[in-house]
């Protein structure tokens, strides 16, 4: 009876097994690939990391998100860091800071770099630690964790609209990961390698956000600004926050503005040409980092560093 059970246990999963194999080659041989799917990889520079979610890989040139983008040994976006006596500026933020469907050089903070480098040469290297994607959470933790250890004098800080995301609270997420451990590694495996299971796994997966809480709540979004600042300020580092905030006002949209109020942060707020609702066009970063270098200038701290 128990051999019995073996056997057509051993034989159903043989059967699903062919089935998969079967799916996964048709899946191939049509070139399907589910587009909706952020693919973790070597062909989008991504890895899957229990702290921070999604992090660029190192020394890695791809395309994410129809961006074809380089990074260098540290895994930011841009060229190599110089080890000189210049100052280091760090960008953090999401897909707004990365630059979105521009070239490496049309981001911000390689904008801000050549503005700064014309005023004063090799004096600053801006640093592009963008991840698309990426919430106020993630970078509190990206800044604790490998930030600083670049020795930045600025921190230049952008976050806001995956904040508002309902898609459920990321830190529970992630937390959520680190407990599954090898299986979490299985999954990041299948989604890397496997067609059939990109489609299953996010087909799945509840992405209208219904009754789902956001990725971070709207207090957690001001705790997390704060505690960028003070981090910020206790490593020696001058904060500025960014707004990207625009159309009709949300909760969300307030938070950077109080946050720059009470703390004395320069804000810098975003309000020239966007190739969408969300991300500025490439003569939108121009201007952006243009607005930063006015902002900087105009602080004493900056002028005497």
């Amino acid at each position: 009876m128990r051999r019995d059970l073996v056997q057509n246990l051993m034989l159903s999963a043989g059967t699903i097994l062919v089935l998969l194999i079967g799916a996964e080659s048709i899946a191939r041989l049509v070139g399907f690939r589910w587009s909706a799917t952020p693919l973790l990889g070597p062909a989008t520079c991504t890895d899957r990391s229990p702290e921070l979610g999604i992090v660029l890989r190192p020394s890695c040139h791809g395309e994410l998100a129809g961006t074809t983008f380089t990074t260098n040994a540290a895994g930011l976006r841009g060229p190599e860091l110089r080890e000189d006596r210049s100052r280091r500026i760090l960008a953090i933020g999401d897909s707004c800071t990365w630059g979105y469907r521009v070239a490496d050089a049309e981001s911000y903070p390689a904008v801000l770099n050549a503005r700064l480098d014309a005023l004063q040469p090799g004096r600053y290297q801006v640093l592009n630690a963008g991840v698309p994607g990426h919430t106020s959470y993630q970078g509190l933790v990206y800044l604790r964790g490998h930030g600083l250890r670049w020795r930045p004098a600025i921190v230049i800080a952008g976050y806001g609209f995956n904040d508002m995301a309902p898609s459920g609270d990321l830190a529970v997420q992630l937390r959520r990961i680190r407990r599954l451990g090898r299986v979490a590694d299985v999954d990041n495996w299948f989604l890397v390698h496997s067609r059939v299971y990109q489609w299953t796994r996010f087909v799945t997966y509840p992405v209208n956000g219904r009754g789902q809480a956001p990725r971070v709540s709207l207090q957690r979004y001001e705790q997390n600004l704060r505690k960028i600042v003070a981090l910020s300020r206790a490593h020696g580092a001058m904060p500025v926050l960014l707004s990207f905030w625009i159309g009709k006002p949300v909760p969300y949209a307030t938070v950077p503005e109080r946050v720059a109020r009470a703390l004395d942060v320069p804000l810098v707020h975003f309000d020239g040409p966007h190739m969408d609702i969300v991300h500025p066009s490439r003569e939108g970063y121009v201007r952006l980092a243009d607005d930063l270098v006015a902002a900087l200038t105009a602080r004493s701290a900056f002028v005497a560093r």
